[in-house]
Order: C-alpha cells, then structure tokens, then sequence
C-alpha cells in the first residue's frame, strides 16, 4: 500500500480527518516513522517541538510537506502539519492524544487544523510564485503562539521583509483566513 492511503486510513481511523498533502507531493510521501509521515527529511520531535519554524526564518527550507503525531510524558502530544511550498511556510500544531486529553474534543481541534490548513494550502494556486518572499505562518495552540510574516532571502540570510508581521487570532480557521489574503494578495 502507498504511504499516502496508509496515512489517510491511519488518521481517518483516528478521527482526525485527512491532513491536507497537496496531489504533486503525495506520490512522494513516504512513512519516516510511526505516525509520521513527510516528503524530505524531518524529525518527528522536532516537528513537535516547533524547531522547523525557527529554521525557517533562517533559511531558505526546500518545498516539502509532513506531519506527524509526537510528543513526550504522559500529557504532551500534539498533532503537527508543515508544508513548505513556493511562497508559503506552514507550521502547524494542535494538542492530541495526551493522557489526560478529551481526545473525541482533541479531534475535532486537529479536524479543524487540517482543514484551515488545507485552505491556506489551496490558496497557493491563486498566490503569485515569488523566487525572494516567503510568507511564514505559525500556528500552535499547545504552545499557544499564532502569527504569520513575509520573509526575504537572499546572500543565505533572511530578514522580515518590509511587508511586516501579522499576530493572528488564536482560532485556526480565522487566522489562515488572514495568512491566505496575505499570500494571494502579495
């Protein structure tokens, strides 16, 4: 079976709903450990704990998408979706699967994750390609921290662009709203 039907039966066997992994990507996802799923090289526990986006106002991150279900103790787990794709940088992240955790509540938060995020995903093919800009969004209710930015890269540096940051409300579905006018109006 294909790692793209065994992640959909996984999650959808969870009630998760289906992370959004854009069709060019999904030939090429593959299973990098259990519950974790990705296109390039990615650490589940970094995922988790939010590294990526850190990496990514650094530097200049290949297109790729992942997500994966990680954590530590007994209460610590979330569900974590990145996708790297022409001008967008997505990180995204929503309590589950913690000891202590409601978790038919918990599912419905990462069903509403993913479907934002599958919004903000779409809104790529209306969103102009820009070799210089990424629009960085970050969204994480476990460490409770929403915004999104553009970045320029260049001379292997990144710097926030002159086009400003946005602190973005701490529900999913209003902020990618938000990013997604910010990606395609760029």
């Amino acid at each position: 079976m294909h790692a793209f039907q065994e992640m959909c039966e996984l999650f959808e066997g969870h009630d998760l709903g289906l992370p959004p992994i854009p069709p060019p990507f999904q030939p090429q996802l593959r299973q990098v450990q259990p519950w974790a799923y990705a296109t390039g090289a990615v650490s589940p526990a970094l995922m988790y704990q939010f590294g990526y986006s850190k990496d990514a106002m650094r530097h200049w991150l290949p297109d790729q998408v992942a997500v994966s279900h990680s954590g530590h103790g007994t209460n610590s787990y979330a569900v974590n979706y990145q996708l790297v794709c022409g001008s967008l940088t997505l990180f995204a992240q929503t309590g589950f699967g913690g000891a202590y955790m409601n978790n038919s509540m918990a599912a419905a938060r990462v069903r509403r994750m993913f479907e934002a995020c599958r919004t903000l995903s779409e809104a790529l093919e209306n969103a102009r390609r820009c070799p210089s800009h990424r629009l960085l969004v970050a969204y994480s209710d476990i460490r409770q921290t929403s915004w999104c930015r553009w970045y320029r890269f260049g001379e292997g540096a990144a710097r926030q662009s002159g086009l400003g940051g946005v602190e973005l409300p701490e529900d999913p579905v209003a902020a990618f709203d938000i990013a997604t006018m910010l990606l395609v109006a760029h």
